[in-house]
Order: structure tokens, then sequence, then C-alpha cells
């Protein structure tokens, strides 16, 4: 059955490859990106390989709360509530008490404020509905706090702490919401060249989790979904 499937976030990554597979599974896709440029390329990329795609590119910066809240709800006027949300938009940057001010804002805003902004919106529709699904990308390390990157840690326990709220309000109206929190996934966000790339999760281990869940029968529910990476697991014994 074809589904409407927004992915934010999806001009790279983890939020390409998802929105990717969902465009060759039948389903129309609205992808969601800060830089037209990499939008456009990801459209092409897409289209190349499926010339029939139902794909829908739009531009928003998430480090701008307020443009989020009024592009979202001008989304939903347009093409109603989507029966797929992937939450996918972040950024990653290094630093905990050196951290400026402006690294710290920049963190928050786009992977909490705005991006709950644009899930509560995309949620509210839903509830309405009756139906729909969230997959939120947390983190391991908003599970387990790493020092070097403790500004970013601290964005994603917050995304994590958030998703868990979301789930229970949203239990009741039939939507189902899905924290997916991976460690070290092979992007270009973590190509620092510390671990070999064949070593890291893979974008398609992720798309292989949401299709797991997915699969599974209406009485189960994977609130959160950790995914982790041996190679650092390793690190740590």
């Amino acid at each position: 059955m074809q589904k409407r499937v927004w992915v934010t976030g999806g001009s790279r990554g983890i939020g390409f490859a998802l929105a990717q597979h969902f465009v060759e599974g039948g389903h129309k896709v609205l992808v969601i990106a800060k830089n037209e440029n990499s939008l456009d390329s990801a459209r092409q990329r897409i289209e190349s390989q499926n010339p029939e795609a139902d794909l829908v590119s739009v531009q928003l910066d998430f480090s701008d709360a307020k443009a989020v809240d009024s592009e979202v709800q001008k989304l939903l006027q347009e093409f109603g509530a989507p029966d797929i949300l992937v939450s996918n938009a972040g950024i990653l940057a290094f630093g905990n008490t050196f951290a400026s001010a402006s690294t710290i804002h920049d963190v928050f805003m786009v992977n909490v404020v705005s991006s709950l902004v644009f899930t509560n919106k995309v949620a509210e529709a839903m509830k309405e509905k009756g139906a729909g699904r969230i997959f939120i990308l947390g983190s391991t390390a908003g599970m387990t706090p790493v020092s070097k990157l403790g500004v970013y840690s601290a964005s994603k326990a917050a995304v994590v702490s958030y998703s868990q709220s979301l789930y229970e309000e949203m239990l009741p109206h039939g939507v189902d919401v899905t924290c997916l929190c991976p460690s070290v996934v092979d992007t270009d966000m973590t190509d620092d060249g510390r671990i070999d790339k064949m070593l890291k999760i893979q974008q398609e281990d992720i798309v292989k989790a949401v299709d797991y869940i997915m699969s599974l029968s209406p009485g189960c529910a994977v609130p959160l979904q950790k995914i982790a990476c041996k190679a650092i697991d390793l690190e740590n014994l």
C-alpha cells in the first residue's frame, strides 16, 4: 500500500538512504533539507534510478525555528498529514566546556527546538487522523554521554527524552513512535578517519532497522531501538 513519507535532513546520509528506500518501495516521498544544491543532487540521484518516483523536495533551514513552524503548517495544509515521518534533521559538533555560545545555540536549535516544532505539528495532524508512524533519530550519545561531544550528547538526550514522552502521548491515538539510537554511522558527519568505514554502522543497517520495526505485528511497539557499533564498544571495554 502506497504511503506518504516525509524525511527531514533527507538530502544526505541516513535521511537520504531512507528517502531513497521509500521511493524504491513505491511510496510518495517529501524530502526536506537545508541546502538547495544538496537537495537537487539528492533528487537527481533518486530520480535517475527511479524515473517514476513520486518525489517532492523542500528547502528548509532548521536553524530558524519560526521558519520551520510556518513551513510545516503550509506543508500540512498542502499535502495533509503524512503516514510516516522520519525526523532526521541534525548537526554534529565537538565540544563540551570549550564549546562557544553560538555552537551550543546552533546544535540545540537544529537538533532539539526546530526538530520538536516540526515533529509536534506533524504528530498533532497524525493524532487527528488516528494513524501514523514517527521515526526520530536519536543517538547512543543521548543515552550514554560522550565527553568530547558534550553539547551534542545533551541535545540527543533531549531528543531521546522527548521521543519517549511522544510515544506515550501518541499511543492511544494509533500513532507509533520509535527513537532510533545508532552509534557511529558511516556518513560524511563522522568521516574523520579515526574508524575504518567498514567498521562503522552502515546506512543500510538503519534502513533495515526501520523495515524490521515496520514489519512487526500491530500489537508490537518499539519505543526505542539502540544500534551499537562494535568498534566503539571495543574501545570502551
